[in-house]
């Protein structure tokens, strides 16, 4: 089987992504090929610098499953060693693409791969000497500001979730087990469940209160989610996910659960006494519940990343 392909980490797999996605797709239907993602299972960046700390949007499973949802059924993930990294990009091309059928290769507009950085007309010449069709794809920014990852993760550490969700294509999501808490919030009238997320290296947004579709369950439900160090519980610097979710009956300990921010609504801050958060947390729920108004809440849930 031959293939049409293209290359990236494709983490967030943005609107951006999806549009190179989309420019795919028409390219192998064209030529008469099968559309194939080639990415990586780890960051190039922790290879290359063992130092470095990746602050995923994506998992790699919410990748796979978010470029299948693209149309994209052929998904290699290889494993970015060393030796690859050395690899040039014409080398890679041979050693790598041609024997696995790949016949045309769609390049991101700004994209350049390989241990020499090469371009566009560097990987299209290479291309030409082995049978393989490099072209390059069309730039996504229908507002003049194109999506990438770095872009959205900034959004995400300030807190802006409702930007980043406009760049992503979809609220952004935290997935995890549900931990037992202190239970300082069924005291104060807000019982919270608390998230272990799945991978420590994917990206917490900012300290905060924010809304939150809720899947749990094998269901969706409103809530409400506190990102933070609880200052007013003395918590000391251990950072908790915890999730009041609207109308639910029962315990959620050790069940999975993913959380969708749609909008922040305030700063972590200290209050003086349980009675002022308990009235802040009052007033959280109006706002929450009210944000939640343009995302109709479905009572079964349909997992994706």
């Amino acid at each position: 089987m031959n293939f049409a392909g293209t290359i990236g980490f494709f983490d967030g797999v943005h609107r951006g992504h999806q549009y190179l996605l989309r420019q795919l797709r028409q390219t192998a239907e064209a030529l008469g090929l099968q559309p194939v993602v080639y990415t990586f299972s780890e960051h190039p960046r922790k290879v290359l610098k063992a130092a470095y700390q990746p602050q995923l949007l994506t998992t790699p499973e919410e990748k796979r499953a978010l470029i299948a949802e693209a149309g994209i059924p052929n998904c290699r993930v290889l494993d970015f060693t060393p030796e690859m990294a050395r690899l040039s990009a014409a080398k890679f091309m041979e050693q790598v693409l041609r024997p696995e059928g790949v016949r045309c290769l769609l390049m991101g507009y700004d994209h350049r791969f390989g241990a020499d950085g090469a371009d566009f007309d560097t990987c299209k010449q290479a291309g030409e000497t082995m049978g393989i069709r490099v072209t390059l794809a069309e730039r996504w920014a229908p507002d003049g500001t194109a999506a990438s990852s770095s872009r959205i993760r900034r959004l995400l550490n300030e807190g802006d979730v409702q930007n980043a969700a406009n760049a992503l294509g979809r609220p952004y999501s935290l997935a995890g087990i549900v931990v037992e808490g202190r239970h300082v919030g069924c005291r104060l009238g807000f019982p919270t469940a608390n998230l272990s997320p799945e991978s420590p290296e994917k990206l917490v947004p900012a300290h905060g209160a924010y809304a939150v579709k809720v899947e749990v369950g094998g269901r969706i439900m409103g809530g409400m989610t506190n990102v933070g160090t609880r200052p007013t519980l003395d918590n000391g610097t251990d950072v908790s996910i915890e999730t009041h979710v609207f109308g639910l009956q029962g315990s959620l300990y050790g069940q999975p659960m993913r959380l969708h921010f749609l909008g922040r609504m305030r700063p972590e801050r200290h209050f003086d006494s349980l009675d002022a958060l308990r009235h802040q947390l009052t007033a959280d729920t109006q706002q929450a519940q009210h944000i939640l108004k343009d995302y109709p809440i479905s009572h079964e849930s349909t997992p994706k990343a």
